[in-house]
């Protein structure tokens, strides 16, 4: 009895690293430069796994002269609080406004991160994430795990209702 005993210790100490390997990690966010002031976050290019913790989006980060832009936020709160803080540091400057593109999960779940007022998105984009993201949210939850940690369901504050906005 003894010797099973440290045969199943000894084997979940040799099988702790797989499970550690497996619970979410940190995202790596690597922003490329496309162009003077623009650089774009290249998502996987996969489905929403938990190998990519969801994070198949690709975003765009803008440096305006008033504050730094995002397009899209990503799928999770964690994801978002780590693009922020890469964004903010490439550009010098606070994010000031985040455009949510559509209702994808991946594109943005990660309004959490942000005071809801700054981001933006289409009057029908808005409708669809208060009749869908609830069901979207729950199965990144079933999908991702951990990656999906404090994420919250937020709705964008700012309905888009112009062609434009100007930031300097």
């Amino acid at each position: 009895m003894l010797w099973s005993r440290r045969l199943v210790l000894g084997g979940l100490m040799v099988a702790a690293p797989v499970v550690a390997a497996r619970t979410a990690d940190d995202y790596a966010i690597i922003p490329g430069k496309v162009g003077d002031g623009i650089w774009m976050v290249h998502g996987a290019d996969a489905p929403i796994l938990f190998a990519n913790g969801g994070a198949i989006a690709n975003i765009a980060i803008v440096d305006t002269p008033v504050g730094t832009v995002l397009i899209d936020c990503g799928p999770s709160l964690r994801y978002a609080t780590a693009l922020k803080a890469v964004a903010e540091k490439l550009t010098g400057k606070p994010v000031i406004r985040v455009f949510l593109t559509h209702l994808h999960p991946d594109h943005g779940l990660g309004i959490a991160a942000f005071d809801p007022a700054m981001v933006a998105a289409l009057p029908e984009t808005i409708a669809a994430l208060s009749r869908d993201a609830r069901g979207f949210s729950d199965a990144m939850y079933r999908m991702l795990g951990d990656w999906m940690r404090g994420t919250e369901l937020v709705l964008p504050a700012k309905a888009i209702d112009s062609d434009g906005e100007d930031f300097g």
